[in-house]
């Protein structure tokens, strides 16, 4: 499996400013506005859910194996991990990330790539999150809606690499709230993630659109 990053290529997002939005841990969430946005935030809990909850056992698994001849990679849960986009993510999400994946596999295995760090859990060290709350939606077209929502994480927290060439992590891990967003659009008889977006902290942020970063790394892939 693939380490996964958004580049760091910016998208101003036009964003808003509602009346009961608020960002804090403990702050009420929003009512749904219609009947399919209810069923879209619903369906993108049960898709947080489920990705959390793999990549949290995946930090576990690594975390409890003392031994170093298994890559972190070849876990098997690493697999689940690998075929979330295909199951949860838009037919557009997958056409351009399996042509990136394209590009990236013909690079010698030195290389990195484009994927570095993970959209679905927003960092390279985290690795249990929880699902907090809706925070924001915004309806975008028919059949498309743009969804901010809060987390829970706990992050290891990556130092450096020692003299032998050995990643170096903290045993103190990092516990933080923390808000990002997805666009979703409703395709195939269901709603899917079509686009990442790393943490939201206001109305004001850049925020980093996965979407346009992969297309921009198509255009320009080295």
């Amino acid at each position: 499996m693939r380490k996964i990053i958004c580049f760091l290529f910016v998208l101003s997002c036009s964003l808003w400013v509602m009346a009961d939005d608020d960002l804090s841990p403990n702050g009420k969430e929003p009512k749904p506005k219609s009947k399919a946005e209810a069923e879209a935030r619903q369906r993108l809990k049960e898709i947080m859910d489920e990705a959390f909850r793999l990549h949290c056992q995946w930090g576990k698994d690594i975390e409890h194996d003392d031994s170093d001849s298994i890559n972190i990679y070849d876990y098997p849960v690493c697999q689940k991990i690998d075929d979330l986009d295909r199951r949860y993510c838009s037919d557009d999400w997958n056409k351009l990330k399996n042509a990136v994946d394209s590009i990236d596999s013909k690079l010698p295995e030195d290389e990195q790539g484009y994927w570095d760090a993970g959209y679905w859990i927003k960092g390279q060290g985290v690795y249990c999150c929880t699902f907090g709350k809706i925070v924001k939606v915004k309806r975008e077209g028919n059949n498309k809606l743009f969804i901010v929502y809060s987390y829970d994480a706990v992050e290891s927290i990556f130092e450096g690499i020692d003299e032998s060439g050995n990643e170096i992590w903290n045993d103190y891990p990092l516990v933080y709230y923390a808000t990002a967003a997805v666009n979703m659009v409703y395709e195939r008889g269901n709603w899917y993630i079509d686009d990442f977006y790393e943490r939201y902290e206001d109305e004001e942020e850049i925020m980093e659109s996965c979407k346009i970063g992969m297309k921009a790394y198509l255009n320009n892939p080295y």
